[in-house]
């Protein structure tokens, strides 16, 4: 989570007032209406409050377990190398990561990615693991997945995981 997300959380409660997530809606319940400004601000960090409000509840002894099971596996039934079979447990760990934490559903029109409207030819809907879709155009893909990787890997690092040294130690 970061610094604006926690200090939105954090305004909110201070209004006696909570965030809950309803499908692709970020959903307000307070016993006053919030402030402009709160509202403004809370309608920008939008995707990033969404991302935070249904990310994965694993901790890191999950993901650890999560990590060195599929080593394991990989190593003594597969028989790959220990470091081809860390590599691929990584890669599987990512992959996880993505699932557990979809990219909130955009409308149909719009890129996800770059914002830009659709049209009826560039469109490459991805599907969430939560039901629903996204949808980019088809040249934003690659950027738009490299991102989504990008936030995997640095969760992933937050919790000390790190696919250099042997996923947690």
């Amino acid at each position: 989570m970061n610094a604006e997300t926690q200090t939105l959380l954090q305004a909110v409660e201070a209004h006696g007032g909570s965030l809950q997530v309803e499908g692709s809606d970020l959903v307000v319940e307070a016993p006053q209406p919030l402030p402009d400004d709160l509202v403004a601000r809370l309608r920008a960090a939008k995707p990033e409050l969404l991302r935070t409000l249904t990310s994965a509840t694993w901790d890191r002894d999950d993901w650890a377990a999560f990590y060195d099971e599929r080593a394991a596996v990989l190593e003594h039934d597969h028989e790959l190398p220990r470091g081809e079979a860390e590599a691929h447990a990584w890669e599987m760990t990512i992959i996880e990561w993505l699932r557990q934490n979809p990219e909130p559903a955009h409308r149909s029109d719009i890129c996800a990615y770059c914002g830009d409207r659709m049209t009826d030819v560039d469109g490459v809907p991805v599907l969430r693991s939560g039901g629903g879709h996204t949808w980019l155009h088809s040249a934003c893909w690659r950027d738009w997945y490299d991102g989504r990787r990008q936030m995997a890997e640095a969760a992933l690092d937050e919790m000390q995981t790190n696919s250099k040294k042997g996923l947690i130690q």
